[in-house]
């Protein structure tokens, strides 16, 4: 691809991922008002898997062409992207009004956070057999939220919605194909440029690719926080976060091995960024804005570190 072709696919896959974002996010907000459930597990289940698939189709896609490195660094990256990114400019949207999570979805994604690290760091990766395992347990998570999302008074905030439950099918199958294909050809036209600097698979894999592939979560993120779903944009954020833990990593673990030394640098970051959705509802002073623009510094900051 040259390089005028890749600065074409660039704006045509921006222009996708935010008209697939608004489409995904107004087709949510009306399952989730049909089905009786409320936002966040709608963000958790609906966005934030579908969002993800970009996400495990780069890392399947690196795992087959014998690129580890890139495989298991847009794992770690895109995870470490979702909050230093797109929760981050989510509360410079918003602000914080109210507490949009319940402490047991934060703590699973968490959970999964440090069940991810303490395998790469005390197995020296994840290998076939830990790779099921983690398949396991995202099967888990799935049910666990579920169960939640039913055993409790979840409302539906305000939002657009369709009036017809097909048109709300329809909406969501045709954001997320805009999202997938929006994202590819985003990424295939930021490595084009990125490939000019000439810096590690890895270091690609946590930046470039990382952000590229979560730019559908970005999308859908300022969808949702245009409409005032707050529900929706932690929603997408935790359930990307486990998807990409225990579903991309688990998917292409089963074809090649994910070493485990080539993201050491970036874990320690991934888990502080994971603190930070459990902060909204901490009774501290830093909240809203204000944490949305340390967290954005941060993230900004992280990456400067690593392509230095």
């Amino acid at each position: 691809m040259s390089l005028p072709l890749a600065f074409g696919a660039l704006i045509a896959g921006l222009l996708l991922l935010v008209w697939g974002g608004d489409l995904l996010v107004k087709g949510a907000v009306t399952l989730a008002k049909k089905w009786g459930v409320g936002t966040l597990f709608i963000g958790i289940v609906i966005i934030g898997f579908g969002t993800s698939l970009p996400e495990m189709l780069a890392t399947m896609s690196a795992s087959l062409n014998g690129a580890p490195g890139l495989a298991l660094g847009n794992i770690v990256g895109s995870n470490s992207a979702n909050i230093g990114l797109i929760l981050a400019v989510a509360l410079l949207f918003m602000g914080h009004k109210h507490c949009p999570q319940d402490k047991p979805d934060w703590l699973l994604m968490f959970t999964a956070s440090v069940v991810f690290c303490a395998i790469l760091l005390l197995l020296g990766g994840i290998n076939a057999l830990t790779g099921l395992g983690l398949l396991v347990l995202l099967a888990a998570y799935l049910f666990i939220s579920f169960r939640i999302a039913h055993t409790k008074d979840t409302p539906t905030e305000d939002g657009d919605v369709y009036s017809k439950l097909w048109l709300a099918a329809v909406a969501l199958l045709g954001g997320f194909v805009a999202l997938v294909i929006g994202a590819e050809l985003l990424v295939k036209g930021a490595l084009v440029v990125a490939s000019w600097a000439g810096v590690p698979e890895v270091v690609i894999g946590v930046s470039v690719v990382a952000i590229g592939t979560s730019l559908p979560e970005l999308a859908a993120t300022i969808a949702a926080a245009r409409q005032k779903q707050m529900g929706l944009v932690v929603g997408n954020v935790l359930g990307s976060n486990v998807f990409n833990l225990l579903g991309a990593a688990g998917f292409s673990s089963l074809i090649t091995p994910l070493p485990d030394h080539v993201v050491r640098p970036d874990l320690l970051p991934m888990l502080l960024f994971a603190v930070v959705p459990a902060l909204l509802c901490w009774q501290l002073p830093l909240k809203g804005r204000a944490l949305g623009a340390i967290t954005l510094v941060g993230y900004v900051t992280y990456i400067g570190w690593r392509f230095v």
